[in-house]
């Protein structure tokens, strides 16, 4: 099994997706974990961690993902 790197904002936001233990993780809150010292953070943002997250984990063939919850923020699921 090869070894991911990450970034640090990358690595918060994934642990912070971890620690949910597959259940829904409010996407705010995900905002307060991997950016804790921005005061004001785009939702495009998170968008753009998730892409990035998505590609690594597909270009490693994991089979983690993160998914979407309507209107509320991102759910790892591990298999």
């Amino acid at each position: 099994m090869s070894r991911l790197r990450f970034t640090r904002r990358k690595y918060l936001f994934l642990e912070c997706l971890l620690r949910q233990d597959n259940s829904p993780m409010d996407r705010q809150e995900l905002i307060r974990y991997a950016w804790p010292d921005d005061e004001e953070v785009e939702a495009a943002s998170v968008s753009v961690v998730v892409a990035r997250l998505r590609r690594k984990f597909h270009g490693k063939q994991m089979k983690a993902q993160i998914d979407p919850v309507n209107r509320f923020g991102y759910r790892l699921i591990v298999p």
